[in-house]
């Protein structure tokens, strides 16, 4: 089986979060470190001329490729237009050319949120789901506020040394606990502002992690 990684991401932002905390907290021995020969993969960047440019020249992508065969494509026309409504089009036109691409060869695929941190193991674990015979798994997810927790997440978690952020998923989770979203919040059994239509259910665990349920 052969597993594409697949990542829709641009604008200086995140093309930043990508450089500084996605791929050190994804380049570890249990996530992208576990899809070294015999396993097969390759990790595919979406995203603008501009930003392929400066992701080509970045000191991570070379970590990465010494793990991996990458590809970074440029998507003529994304990034164009303001707007949420513009940037989930462009979005789902870079899934779909992943999609069609993976579908050539049959490969797994993997997609990567532009704006996501794992626990390690994360991904070796979705190999062995893979591998058993699972044909889908989703993940659900909390969100926090970025303004407080990167710099907390990198002062915490990167090794200089490796150029690696590897954070066991109990480790994690405690940490994030003073930097939930307020829309994190509102999906607490216990929360004063409970939204109408959440996409999960909360149960705060003490003050050291969370019992979720996603739909």
């Amino acid at each position: 089986m052969e597993y594409h990684f697949i990542t829709a991401i641009w604008g200086d932002r995140f093309i930043d979060l990508l450089l500084r905390v996605m791929l050190p907290n994804q380049m570890t021995e249990g996530n992208l470190g576990a899809f070294v020969p015999p396993r097969r993969a390759r990790y595919k960047i979406y995203t603008t001329e501009r930003d392929a440019a400066r992701i080509r020249e970045a000191p991570a992508l070379g970590r990465l490729a010494a793990i991996m065969p990458v590809e970074v494509i440029a998507v003529p026309g994304i990034g164009e237009t303001p707007g949420h409504h513009a940037a989930y089009d462009d979005m789902t036109r870079c899934h779909q050319l992943g999609i069609m691409a993976a579908e050539a060869v049959g490969a797994a695929m993997i997609f990567l949120p532009g704006d996501a941190i794992w626990s390690e193991g994360s991904f070796r674990r979705l190999a062995e789901l893979a591998e058993a015979g699972r044909r889908a798994v989703l993940v659900a997810g909390i969100r926090l506020v970025l303004e407080t927790y990167v710099d907390a997440f990198l002062a915490r978690f990167l090794d200089p040394a490796t150029g690696e952020a590897k954070t066991e998923a109990r480790a994690l989770v405690a940490h994030v606990m003073p930097h939930l979203h307020r829309l994190t919040k509102s999906y607490f059994l216990d929360s004063p502002e409970f939204i109408s239509f959440p996409s999960h259910l909360i149960w705060p665990v003490k003050d050291h992690g969370l019992l979720l349920k996603g739909f």
